[in-house]
């Protein structure tokens, strides 16, 4: 079964960039909010806290969602051979040079006292730090390999009669107004499910509570693109979909500010499930709600939208190693919160910005370490083939 869809899907682009956005925001949050991060501010406000875990719960299920749908737009168009090629060129090495040039300036920062006490600098210790091969927030993309892998076999298998089967099951559920938003069930089973026997949060591929729960994203992406009801019913139900993610938001932070007397009389377990349970709920109903309403106004995409959409891989990987190095002195000034993030948010930004723009964007073989396609090289002759404008490849 072929795509509901076989082109660029604009909105997909507009949510693209602007989740990216969105973690990188949350990023420069970070010192701030009294989560353990890299570097830490000295106060840490409760208000961003609050307000932060929210976002927390559907940013990256909806890039997971994306992601999905996009793979299998690209796998259409190749061989499953050829697919994997690309994904190899696009996602494995820039993981790799990003875990050893990178990401070491982040593991220094929050080492900063043990590596003092060895090294007169950080470029004496660099060449330890970076066969480390830490990832940090590379772990997005560490999962994107693995699921890329197992995409092949997924669409494979719902190209046989069982999988032609499930999807016209999913394409009767869909019809109906609450059909698509019905899925979450799913969701919350396999989390709790696999929260009893992987308890942690860490973000490794082997902790099936944490991967599986974005795979099921990933997954969701690739059968709502094969699946013209699903698609369609995506966009029609959006306004439906708006009124679940809302009253989720609300279930959400009245358990979140649910006094502690009234938290003690459930067990530990019941407690953890119900969080767990009200978490998948705002992250399947705003993603549905997102995507249907980006497909519905974002209909096309202006120039500086594919400028931003061709460079959005390299910010990702640079933006969390700048804000790091950028908090690092800021958190050290004598000024308060809010100050410290009007100037982290915009330095950040320019930097990250920059570094995309004036040192990957122009070199070949820079964009290919980074995963981008080559720039054409435009010849100027007198032959009249030789006026046509060919665009940088995105």
């Amino acid at each position: 079964m072929k795509s509901a869809v076989n082109y660029r899907v604009p909105a997909l682009d507009w949510l693209r960039v602007g989740l990216i956005i969105a973690v990188f925001a949350h990023h420069v949050c970070m010192p701030f909010n009294g989560d353990p991060f890299v570097v830490m501010n000295a106060d840490h406000s409760k208000f961003l806290d609050d307000t932060m875990v929210f976002f927390e719960q559907f940013r990256l299920p909806l890039l997971f969602l994306i992601s999905g749908i996009g793979s299998v737009l690209m796998l259409e168009k190749l061989s499953a051979k050829d697919f994997l090629k690309q994904r190899a060129w696009r996602l494995i090495v820039p993981l790799i040079l990003a875990m050893l040039v990178i990401t070491p300036p982040q593991y220094y920062i929050e080492h900063l006292s043990d590596y003092r006490a060895h090294f007169t600098s950080f470029w004496q210790a660099f060449p330890a730090i970076s066969l480390k091969m830490e990832t940090y927030h590379l772990w997005f993309i560490k999962f994107l390999v693995v699921f890329a892998v197992l995409l092949v076999p997924f669409v494979g298998l719902l190209n046989t009669a069982v999988g032609q089967q499930f999807e016209a099951l999913v394409a009767r559920i869909a019809r109906y107004r609450f059909g698509v938003f019905g899925f979450v069930i799913v969701l919350i089973l396999l989390k709790l499910c696999l929260r009893s026997v992987f308890p942690s949060e860490d973000k490794k591929i082997v902790n099936l509570s944490v991967s599986l729960f974005y795979f099921f994203f990933f997954a969701a992406g690739i059968i709502s693109i094969r699946s013209v009801a699903m698609w369609e019913a995506i966009v029609k139900f959006r306004f439906s979909n708006l009124l679940l993610a809302m009253f989720s938001g609300m279930l959400f932070y009245a358990y979140y500010y649910l006094p502690d007397s009234v938290g003690k009389q459930l067990s530990s377990q019941a407690t953890w499930s119900i969080w767990y349970g009200l978490c998948c709920l705002v992250a399947w109903s705003v993603s549905l709600t997102l995507l249907g309403y980006a497909r519905t106004y974002f209909v096309s995409s202006p120039q500086w939208l594919k400028n931003c959409n061709e460079l959005i891989y390299p910010f990702y990987i640079f933006h969390q190693t700048v804000i790091v190095v950028v908090a690092y002195f800021v958190v050290q000034m004598d000024v308060g919160i809010v100050v410290k993030l009007v100037l982290l948010f915009p330095v950040s930004l320019l930097l990250t910005a920059s570094l995309c723009w004036f040192v990957v964007r122009p070199f070949n073989w820079l964009r290919w370490c980074f995963g981008l396609k080559p720039r054409k090289i435009h010849t100027d002759t007198h032959s009249p083939s030789s006026h046509s404008a060919y665009p940088a490849a995105r």
